[in-house]
This record gives structure tokens, sequence and C-alpha cells, in this order.
């Protein structure tokens, strides 16, 4: 839908997407944002050069808590915080979000090269 709004030109989404904005910034900056789901949430919207102008802080932001392990030691998308080893799908997902992400936004992690 980011795309299509853009790509198309349509007219009228500029509410919805300052309340995205808004929703964004907090859920990253209070911490409601990690895992799996955080990594297809922020693959989608590094997807949109819509949501690259308008949320560049919010989207820099969860690059950061994806990248960030929650296990000491581990990559952040190899294991879950009660240390059990994800599934193998999952962890091809989340380091290609996170790999996408930092080209999109030109925010360099280090682990790039690991993932």
């Amino acid at each position: 839908m980011l795309r299509t709004v853009e790509w198309c030109k349509i007219a009228g989404f500029e509410p919805w997407w300052r309340r995205l904005a808004r929703e964004a910034t907090e859920d990253v900056v209070h911490g409601g944002f990690e895992g799996i789901s955080g990594a297809f949430w922020l693959f989608a919207m590094c997807r949109s050069d819509d949501a690259l102008g308008l949320i560049p802080k919010a989207l820099d932001h969860a690059l950061v808590q994806i990248a960030v392990p929650r296990v000491p030691g581990q990559l952040p998308w190899r294991a879950t915080p009660g240390g059990n080893v994800s599934h193998a799908s999952n962890n091809i997902a989340y380091a290609s979000a996170i790999v996408f992400a930092e080209r999109r936004l030109q925010h360099p992690t280090d682990l790039a090269e690991k993932a």
C-alpha cells in the first residue's frame, strides 16, 4: 500500500502518514519494537521512499533496536530472549531486513557481513 500511494500519487494519506510517524516513533522510543515482527515492519517501511522521507529517525532507531542482540554473545537474529535458537526461516528474514535497512537508511552496522 505504501508504494502504491507513492507511485500512483494518491492524495489524502497525509493524516495517516502523520499518525504512522507519531505511533512508530513512540513504539520505537518506548521499546515496543523488536524481533522478527519488528524486522518485517522495518523492511516494509524501508521499501517506501515516502517512509524514508517522513519517518527517518524512527527507522534509524528501529534498525538499532533490531540489530542489538537480546542474548549476550549471539547475533540478534539467532536467539530469542528465552535462549532458544529461532527457526532458520526467521533468521534469514531478520538478517536480510538488517542488511536492507542499513543500506536504505545509510546507517551501517557491523552486522552486514555476518548476516
